[in-house]
């Protein structure tokens, strides 16, 4: 083999090399806690007097932006829910409803014909419907995955039924927590993976006054999801066996979360494709960690709490749990 053929191949091993180098360089070369734990922005399906917000009529717009997962990462593209372009965010925002009172959702899809991920046939708009999972609704409002539309409601599919998604929210689907997700057919895990998913909580001021009474500042949602980027953070990878090497906490990767010697409530949702998470409290020198105290579990309380040192969750599963820091204070 002559000597040009030798350095060709030894810059195509190069180039291969610092190609696949900037695909999994992320997680080893990203400082983590560094970034605080954002607190989700919340939408209200019904009037709050104390917020002076919310609406039994929301428009919720799927839309192309970017978002920044971490301190030393560029904005990455990405696709978002929220009630405007630039209130858009990843996860969506928190819609937060009334047992057995109905909240009216309109879809709207804003996303253009250009797939993060070029899974759609060039040219053509990109489908999405919206499922909430752990719901109860009419078949016409689930979310099938035929009922799709493209922006505009240009063009829809053959179980397309209504514009306008009317949740009772209604036991067995509450009070408790359940996630709203994309869910069109032969696209719904690449537009999750764009960042099309979020909270919905059914929340009972009564009962929850009565038993929990926690001011808003101490009750966090944790919703954690899984990614890998590629070069410096401008775009996600589709990893074909979903292993993904990043672990995120309310659209920031591996935040930090300052609390007060007292008690916490966490509604820990895992938004993963296929990872699961188990949860434990670690603390250094060996110190006991508190337990969980586990309220809920999806859209659900249990008959009564339970005790528990972990909590193992598959993908789309949610735990509701109290956290009590009384006895760690000046620890990290």
């Amino acid at each position: 083999m002559d000597s040009k053929r030798i350095v060709k191949m030894q810059k195509l091993l190069v180039a291969v090399t610092l190609l696949i180098s900037t695909i999994t360089y992320q997680a080893k070369a990203l400082q983590q806690f560094v970034d605080e734990l954002p607190k989700l922005p919340t939408v209200y399906g019904y009037w709050n007097p104390k917020a002076k917000s919310g609406s039994d009529r929301l428009t919720m717009g799927m839309f192309p932006t970017k978002w920044k997962f971490h301190r030393d990462l560029r904005p990455t593209n990405v696709f978002a829910y929220g009630v405007s372009k630039d209130k858009a965010s990843v996860p969506g925002p928190i819609i937060e409803a009334r047992p057995g009172k109905p909240t009216h959702v309109t879809w709207a899809n804003y996303l253009g014909d250009t797939h993060l991920f070029s899974s759609t046939p060039k040219g053509r708009a990109i489908p999405t419907v919206v499922h909430l999972h752990g719901g109860v609704q009419d078949p016409q409002i689930d979310g099938h995955p035929l009922a799709w539309f493209t922006q505009k409601f240009n063009d829809t599919g053959p179980a397309f039924k209504t514009r306008t998604y009317t949740y009772n929210n209604e036991p067995p689907a509450g009070p408790g927590n359940l996630i709203y997700h994309d869910f069109a057919i032969g696209l719904a895990r690449v537009n999750v993976l764009a960042g099309l998913f979020g909270a919905y909580v059914v929340r009972d001021p009564d009962q929850e006054t009565r038993i929990f009474n926690f001011l808003p500042e101490f009750e966090r949602h944790l919703v954690i999801f899984d990614r890998s980027f590629s070069g410096n953070g401008e775009s996600m990878t589709v990893d074909p066996t979903g292993d993904r090497d990043v672990i995120i906490v309310n659209g920031k990767a591996w935040p930090f979360l300052n609390v007060q010697p007292r008690r916490y409530r966490f509604r820990i949702t895992n938004v993963s494709n296929k990872r699961y998470f188990r949860f434990h409290l670690q603390l250094p020198n060996q110190n006991q960690a508190p337990p969980f105290i586990q309220l809920g579990s999806d859209s659900s309380y249990l008959p009564s709490p339970v005790r528990t040192s972990q909590i193992l969750l598959a993908p789309f599963e949610t735990a509701d749990v109290i956290i009590d820091f009384a006895n760690l204070r000046n620890n990290t």
